[in-house]
Parts: C-alpha cells; sequence; structure tokens
C-alpha cells in the first residue's frame, strides 16, 4: 500500500509543477489551474496515507508544513500575475521551499 501511495504522490508532485507552469504563462485561462487545485488534493491524500503508513515520522510532518507553504505559494503567484502586481518575494518563497521539498522527499535531508 505505501508503495501505492508513494508512486501516486511522486507523479502528482511532477504534474503538478507542469500545471503549476502551464498555469502562470497561459494566465487567461482557467482549465490548468482547476486542474493543479486537483492535483493539490490528489498530492497532499496521498501524502497524508503515507505519513499515517509510516507512523508520523517528524521529518514527514515537516515536509508536509512546507508542502502547505508551497501550494500557498502557487496560488498567490498565480493570483498576482493575473493582477498584474508583483510577486517577486513569492517567487523566494516557492524556490526555497520546493528545494528542501525535494531535498527531503529524495532523502538528502
Amino acid at each position: 500500500m505505501y508503495q501505492t501511495f508513494l508512486q501516486i504522490h511522486a507523479g502528482s508532485w511532477a504534474i503538478l509543477i507542469i500545471l503549476f507552469i502551464m498555469s502562470y504563462m497561459l494566465k487567461k485561462q482557467e482549465f490548468t489551474l482547476w486542474a493543479q487545485r486537483a492535483f493539490y488534493v490528489l498530492m497532499l491524500t496521498s501524502g497524508v496515507g503515507m505519513v499515517v503508513i509510516k507512523g508520523f515520522p517528524v521529518i514527514s510532518m515537516i515536509k508536509g508544513i512546507f508542502a502547505l507553504i508551497l501550494i500557498m505559494s502557487m496560488e498567490i503567484l498565480i493570483s498576482r500575475r493575473r493582477k498584474g502586481e508583483t510577486h517577486s518575494l513569492w517567487w523566494g518563497v516557492f524556490s526555497i521551499t520546493l528545494i528542501v521539498i525535494l531535498l527531503i522527499g529524495f532523502h538528502v535531508i
């Protein structure tokens, strides 16, 4: 069961980043944004499933907090782009949290 959650989780992250880039670049359309939000749910659900199976390890809980911050930064970046507002600070938040999540996910940290 853990391997199933892991494959869903990893695939969801990859698709989520692609959908985020598409949503950011194509600011007038809505489909990729809604698909991105559906993958948020899939990614979070599979992540919670893995945490439960592993017995709530602290590093996984920290990764979950960073994942929520990453989702928040994605939503803020897209909304500010659509409004035409500056958002360079949020690119920094996005980049740092994505790097930390990848390092935790690949067991570097």
